[in-house]
């Protein structure tokens, strides 16, 4: 169980060593904003296309039956 004690004693540790107060936090701190507005960015993207795909016109009425037949006819 995490006591405040324990955490004020400064046990847990980050990749390298470093402590979590020190620049080591800052920098994963810095790699994980980016890493994070990277994957924002990537979804959004993946979003953006996949509704930029045009609609079916007006009284198309059979247009699932054509998308179905042109992929397996």
């Amino acid at each position: 169980m995490l006591t405040a004690e324990y955490l004020s004693t400064r046990h847990y540790k980050v990749e390298g060593g470093l402590d979590m107060k020190g620049e080591g936090a800052r920098r994963q701190n810095t790699s994980s904003l980016l890493f994070a507005a990277v994957e924002v960015g990537i979804f959004t993207a993946i979003f953006a296309v996949a509704g930029a795909w045009p609609a079916p016109d007006v009284n198309e009425g059979y247009y699932l039956a054509k998308a179905r037949h042109s992929f397996n006819p």
